[in-house]
């Protein structure tokens, strides 16, 4: 009997459209089982069947354990990566009788099966380390969190060192110290090398575990930006898209989401851009709390030049154009706001701002439609100047403790523009404009009409403060039940 070389007792093979016979090893390694059950065999890393072990069999003195080397064959050709390795499940076949003997032989074959399962051990041991993390020399790493702290978690290490659970969102450190772009956070964007140097503790500490990253649901994380961030919004795009210009999202709201919700803008300005015209309404809650500013603009139009807001909107939408709700803050620009079904510009509830500057305004609904209206505590502010050139209920609404305030200049195109209710009224809420607000009489040069007296209507507590209106009229100011509103400030 033949003493076991070094071997990995594995062997690969590369066969076209062949049946075999192919030989266990070279030099053949021994198995110790005559229908080949101490192998284990692959086809394209999926475990083969239909195969057969030949050998020659070599006896133990006393039996069992035999020795055998061989090969194995295939009923039907086969095609692709085959491996055929050495899987012995470790047992004891040989029982030494009292009284007997000790022959070499069955001696030597127990050595063998010895040697080759550790041969086995080891190719595997070896295989494993390959594709696993590894503690260095001298190193000791802790047991793992207990199931309860460590379920859906990111498995990291502490500052010591140590195996410790982390949430996905924000996303742990990963090495102490200030980056190359200046954040601390790692980047999803472009990973840096180191961090994930796993070299040491001092590397390792606080950093990610590379083998967890594969089980991280990326799209709830927030990234932490490089600079400003643009998101255009088109009636051609699609909400599956990347939200770039050559692939835009279909929705405002998409857009939003996606600012709020993945994104760490560290005082970045944001831009959703809104292009064509007829885009579904933006209703939209939460504050995109990391960005210095959100602005919903018009893609492609002059700040300065009304002609070119015209194409670029929201037209029809349903109940508002644009609704910031709850906490949601943002400065629209550059578009036409229109929707003969609703209203305009709306801020509702308590946390939303809402400020706009270079907006046409269009037809709304002309019985209770607003242009703007900020409700429940929601608060709007007008800055540069806005064209009117359709109708509503009334331009401006503030109620239930909405607020609106105007340093705006407004002008008018399109006559005969109507309002059915009135131009501003405060319900419950406030109203300040300065500038130069409308009144009838004089001031009225392209047919601005109110459909009966008052231009301004106050209410239930209501207050409008107006600054710098010319000819103010009797009628042009009418508190109703529920207590009265202030006169206009000349």
């Amino acid at each position: 009997m033949a003493p076991i070389p070094s071997s990995t007792r594995k062997i690969t093979y590369n066969p076209i459209a062949s049946t075999g016979p192919f030989p266990v090893g070279s030099p053949a390694f021994p198995i110790f089982d005559p229908v080949g059950a101490d192998l284990l065999v692959t086809l394209d890393g999926v475990v083969a069947t239909g195969w057969t072990f030949s050998g020659v069999l070599e006896s133990g003195f006393y039996g069992a354990p035999n020795t055998y080397t061989g090969s194995i064959s295939f009923a039907t050709p086969i095609t692709g990566a085959l491996v055929i390795k050495g899987k012995r499940a470790p047992r004891r076949q040989a029982q030494y009788g009292e009284g007997r003997g000790i022959p070499a032989k069955d001696h030597n074959a127990e050595y063998n099966v010895l040697t080759a399962t550790d041969q086995e051990l080891r190719r595997d041991v070896d295989d494993i380390s390959l594709r696993a993390l590894r503690v260095p020399d001298g190193e000791t790493v802790g047991d793992l969190p207990a199931v309860i702290d460590r379920a859906g978690k990111v498995l990291g290490f502490d500052e010591l060192g140590r195996p410790a659970p982390y949430v996905t969102d924000p996303i742990p450190l990963a090495q102490p110290g200030v980056d190359t772009v200046g954040t601390l956070e790692l980047k999803i964007n472009s990973i840096e090398e180191e961090n994930y140097k796993t070299g040491s503790v001092s590397n390792r500490a606080m950093g990610l575990l590379a083998v967890a990253l594969a089980n991280i649901d990326f799209t709830n994380m927030r990234l932490p930006c490089q600079g400003n961030v643009d998101l255009y919004v088109s009636v051609l795009g699609n909400d599956a898209n990347t939200g770039t210009l050559a692939s835009p999202l279909r929705t405002g709201n998409e857009a939003w989401r996606r600012l709020r919700d993945h994104y760490d803008g560290r005082g970045a300005i944001a831009t959703i851009w809104i292009m064509g015209l007829g885009n579904t309404p933006i209703d939209v809650t939460g504050h995109c709390t990391t960005f210095l500013q959100v602005f919903i603009q018009g893609y492609g139009t002059d700040l300065a030049t009304d002609a070119t807001w015209v194409n670029v909107g929201f037209a029809d939408t349903g109940t508002n154009a644009i609704k910031l709700g709850k906490n949601a803050q943002a400065w629209v620009r550059g578009l036409t706001v229109a929707n003969s079904a609703g209203h305009g510009l709306v801020a509702w509830w308590s946390g939303s701002i809402l400020e706009y500057s270079s907006i046409r305004f269009g037809q709304c609904e002309p019985s209770s439609g607003n242009h703007i209206w900020a409700t429940q505590g929601g608060q709007i502010e007008g800055y540069g100047y806005s064209v009117i050139h359709g109708g509503a209920g009334s331009h401006i609404q503030a109620s239930h403790g909405g607020r609106f305030r105007s340093t705006t200049q407004v002008t008018y195109a399109g006559a005969p523009i109507t309002f059915g209710l009135t131009f501003a009224y405060a319900l419950n809420g406030e109203i300040v404009l300065t500038g130069t607000p409308p009144l009838g009489g004089a001031f009225n040069p392209n047919g601005f009409t109110v459909n009966g007296p008052p231009w301004y209507r106050v209410g239930y507590a209501g207050a409008i403060q107006a600054y710098g209106l010319q000819t103010p009229t009797a009628g042009d100011f009418m508190g109703i039940s529920g207590g009265g509103g202030h006169g206009p400030n000349t």
